[in-house]
């Protein structure tokens, strides 16, 4: 009850509280008296038990992928959380299925990515890619750092359908060892800048299991 009383607090007040930032200090101020857990263990802890509790506030009202999408990146700030929980849930629900499905693959290929910057690449379908991301990557950062996080996703949207045809009619794991690193490459810019947004991957999911905060 006492945790669901300080989020209904500070969504209804409009609080941007920073979860660590007060698990933290309610810890040192316990300065001198021994405890169970040092301040690490009690902000994992905490930090588990509220999201949950935030999970099920948020999904009282919007769908559960996108508030899973959501939580994922930003647990900690449950104020911040709510509203990327609510431009998300302002896509309709095949459109965010489409993202899910591209940004699953883009997210899992990703992670053999070499260092380094991608090329543009001489197919259409990826220089198509490459250029309506690199167009819009900065955009889609502002936005972001904003919070204007509607207008981000709706430029993730419009490049959905790219990515998808890129997946269709693209060998991302070519022979050709520079190909496919520089296509590796753009899978990980894409999959990092997006993915600072929301854990777009979830996406068209029903499942309650999400890792992060």
């Amino acid at each position: 009850r006492a945790c669901l009383g300080v989020l209904r607090t500070a969504l209804e007040r409009g609080f941007d509280l920073d979860l660590p930032r007060a698990f933290a200090a309610a810890h040192a101020g316990f300065d001198g008296v021994e405890l169970d857990l040092d301040a690490a263990a009690v902000s994992d802890k905490l930090g588990g038990f509220f999201r949950d509790r935030a999970r099920g506030l948020f999904t009282d009202g919007l769908p559960s992928d996108a508030v899973n999408a959501a939580l994922a990146v930003a647990a900690g700030r449950p104020l911040d959380a709510s509203a990327r929980a609510k431009a998300l849930a302002g896509l309709d629900a095949q459109t965010r299925a489409s993202l899910g499905e591209v940004f699953k693959r883009a997210t899992n290929i990703a992670k053999s990515a070499p260092e380094g910057e991608p090329d543009r690449g001489s197919e259409a379908p990826e220089v198509a890619l490459f250029d309506a991301f690199y167009a819009s990557k900065e955009s889609v950062q502002r936005h972001g750092a904003s919070a204007d996080y509607a207008a981000a996703f709706a430029e993730l949207a419009a490049l959905a359908p790219i990515l998808a045809t890129y997946f269709d009619e693209v060998l991302v794991m070519a022979e050709d060892e520079a190909v496919r690193a520089s296509r590796l490459r753009l899978m990980r810019v894409i999959s990092e800048t997006c993915g600072a947004l929301a854990r777009l991957e979830l996406l068209g999911s029903v499942g309650d299991d999400v890792a992060g905060e």
